[in-house]
């Protein structure tokens, strides 16, 4: 059992570690759009994801992201496609606040 557990958590290490070009594109994208993120923020703060550490790509059209606006925290799913001229479009499936 303790194998098991060692070897998924080796395996969520590399899943969530991963620097693929490709990834950190999308993460970079998606850090640039704050409007994707509907939940507004408090206290004047807006809602932006800070770093990629706080994005997860899911697979090759979701990815999860957290978010505050320095007083509240959310976290949210994504939908993304790329153009046939390399732009991302991103959707907002669900969010949260928590």
């Amino acid at each position: 059992m303790e194998r098991q557990t060692a070897q998924l958590d080796s395996i969520s290490v590399m899943i969530h570690s991963s620097q693929n070009p490709a990834d950190l594109e999308l993460k970079r994208d998606l850090m640039s759009k704050p409007e994707v993120i509907t939940m507004s923020g408090v206290l004047g703060g807006t809602m932006r994801i800070f770093s990629e550490s706080d994005i997860r790509i899911l697979n090759d059209s979701w990815v999860y992201a957290q978010f505050d606006d320095g007083h509240i925290q959310g976290a949210a799913i994504f939908s993304y496609s790329r153009g046939q001229d390399g732009r991302i479009t991103w959707k907002l499936l669900e969010s949260r606040q928590f």
